[in-house]
């Protein structure tokens, strides 16, 4: 669960639903990034690294939504999606890729209630870094704000290595399959875990089964300066 899920839940919040909503999505991109070639060109020296982390990367999409990945003190990823008009969300991120708490953006300000936690049933160290061909199943509380939580289970792939360019800007990425059944309809997200960056961000979501109808196409990636 992400940022579909993580609105719905906290439009539900505000609308005294007793229940997450289905997910509707935030999100309107376009398709999602194509890989790089084979054997990518050195990147260039502007492009982000690790070591840009404690400031921040930032990417941005075909249809100009902005997300700002940062480095926590505490080891979490701090994730502001943003549209062109100011909506969207904040998220905190165990491991850069298990949605641990999450707010909404109104007009580019963050909106610290309604809130959503995700209660897992193991310490943020006891989490699994991908590691392709391998996978974690897990059941998890959904709650926040003064709404008892909602029973979910989440369902990880880690698939095969591949690269993917932004711009002048190749990295490593493992594709993250999540599965979530809960009290709605099952849903799936595909994340693009960067190695580079030991973090995610959503490429793709919708319902299990079918043809995704939301994509994410970064196209620009650089640090935060």
């Amino acid at each position: 669960m992400r940022y579909d899920l993580a609105a719905a839940f906290l439009t539900a919040a505000l609308a005294l639903a007793a229940e997450p909503a289905t997910a509707q999505g935030v999100r309107r991109s376009g398709p999602s990034s194509s890989t790089g070639p084979e054997t990518p060109p050195a990147n260039a020296p502007d492009c982000p690294t690790a070591a840009d982390l404690e400031k921040g990367i930032r990417l941005t999409s075909d249809v100009g939504e902005v997300e700002t990945i940062r480095l926590d003190d505490d080891g979490s990823f701090v994730v502001r999606f943003e549209d062109a008009e100011g909506s969207g969300v904040v998220m905190r991120l165990a491991h850069g890729l298990y949605l641990t708490r999450s707010w909404f953006l109104d007009d580019g300000q963050v909106s610290f209630w309604p809130s959503l936690i995700v209660n897992f049933p193991v310490s943020d160290a006891e989490m699994p870094d991908p590691v392709p061909g391998e996978g974690w199943d897990v059941d998890v509380g959904l709650g926040g704000s003064d709404f008892a939580d909602v029973a979910e289970s989440q369902s990880y792939r880690f698939g095969e290595p591949g690269r993917i360019s932004y711009g002048a800007c190749s990295y490593d990425y493992i594709p993250v399959t999540a599965v979530y059944t809960g009290s709605q309809e099952p849903f799936q997200d595909v994340y693009y875990y960067l190695t580079e960056f030991g973090v995610s961000y959503l490429a793709e979501s919708g319902s299990v089964g079918v043809a995704p109808d939301l994509f994410t196409n970064h196209i620009k990636i650089e640090a935060v300066e």
